[in-house]
């Protein structure tokens, strides 16, 4: 049976091509092309970034889409539905009582903080005491030798009055043109061009708003965006971004404007690729009701 990973292979191999090559041009790891000829549908997280990786594939051994496409939904269709984060079940941890830990924090670090206050307080009033002793010894010592200096400069009968050894500022030294002007005017070095093969996303908050940002695998950002504040991400293969509130920011995904993900109020997730993005819708809970009937005698 024909695959869509046999004849990405045949066709490669054909025009002479080698995975490095091919990895290069399409910025899709070695990895993932060799998972992809292979077949090895288990080694991608989710049926959308498969079908993308092929279609990018393909296009780039000038194979026709629409020849591929059915064997590429085929196999698409028998991988498994992905988890939208937060989907998962997680074992909750095993956290003491509030009233317990209150009573073992509270007498603990009374007495540890009450230390520390009078240490603060002693070290304070013996810096205070050193610095007073230091000026004034400094000033008798300088009127003193200022007074022996006059009695020896002065003929005998008259004593010299002590005057201090404190002297008025002089002006300031003018500063130099040169040295004002490199610093009124720092240089800025120019930015490189990005790289229009990668994932490049630029959110804008239009309200205060949580979101968490994948890269190619990794968690790295996951915060509050407060209302007018943007941040830029960029990927090399694939970013995965989750917003609590899909109306309130507003996405720039590789130069062109997308906009809100969604409803306002409503938490979505979004798959981006080099070339397409996906909105993943979350899954419902299914709840059962039951209804209770109470009967009247």
């Amino acid at each position: 049976m024909q695959t869509v990973g046999s004849v990405l292979r045949t066709e490669r191999l054909r025009q002479g091509l080698t995975i490095d090559a091919i990895s290069l041009e399409t910025k899709i790891s070695t990895v993932r092309l060799q998972a992809l000829e292979a077949d090895e549908l288990d080694r991608f997280s989710s049926p959308f970034l498969y079908k993308s990786f092929a279609k990018q594939v393909a296009r780039r051994l000038r194979i026709d889409e629409k020849s591929i496409s059915q064997i590429l939904d085929s196999q698409a269709s028998s991988m498994p539905t992905p988890l939208v984060p937060g989907e998962e079940e997680r074992q909750l941890p095993n956290v003491p009582a509030l009233d317990n830990l209150a009573q073992r924090t509270g007498t603990r670090w009374f007495i540890p903080t009450i230390s520390l206050v009078a240490v603060l307080a002693a070290s304070s009033g013996v810096f205070e005491w050193r610095e007073h002793s230091a000026a004034n010894s400094k000033g008798s010592a300088g009127l003193s030798l200022q007074y022996m200096l006059n009695i020896l400069h002065t003929p005998s009968g008259t004593a010299p009055a002590a005057k201090p050894l404190l002297s008025k500022p002089g002006p300031a030294p003018a500063a130099q043109p040169g040295l004002t002007k490199a610093i009124e005017e720092p240089r800025i070095a120019a930015s490189a061009a990005p790289d229009s093969s990668q994932v490049r996303l630029e959110l804008a908050a239009l309200e205060n708003v949580w979101i968490s940002v994948v890269s190619d695998g990794k968690f790295i950002f996951s915060g509050v965006l407060s209302r007018s504040e943007s941040k830029s991400f960029s990927s090399r293969e694939v970013a995965r971004i989750k917003v609590g509130n899909a109306g309130g920011v507003s996405v720039n995904y590789n130069g062109r404007k997308i906009g809100p993900l969604g409803a306002r109020g409503s938490v979505c997730t979004a798959i981006f690729t080099a070339t397409d993005f996906q909105i993943v819708e979350p899954q419902q809970p299914h709840v059962e009701l039951t209804e209770y009937v109470s009967g009247t005698e």
